[in-house]
């Protein structure tokens, strides 16, 4: 379960999963999101999986200042 505040604090989420012990090609996400929790199927029984979940915070101070992606370069800085 992710921490209360996860879901309404961050959207757009990112999901990544490594499977502990040996490869699996099916590990994925069965239920995205939803009320702080979400759901890893496939794998093999009993086995470990190592996750991370990210968003993009979307709360009041993160939209007031955003970090530009790309400044354009300007005079000598470019080329």
């Amino acid at each position: 379960m992710l921490p209360e505040y996860f879901e309404a604090l961050n959207t757009d989420f990112r999901y990544q999963l490594t499977p502990i012990g040996r490869a699996s090609q099916v590990l994925y996400i069965a239920e995205e999101i939803e009320n702080n929790r979400f759901r890893i199927a496939g794998g093999r029984p009993g086995g470990k999986v190592s996750w991370q979940v990210t968003g993009i915070r979307q709360d009041a101070f993160a939209n007031a200042h955003r970090i530009p992606v790309e400044v354009e370069k300007v005079g000598e800085e470019r080329g």
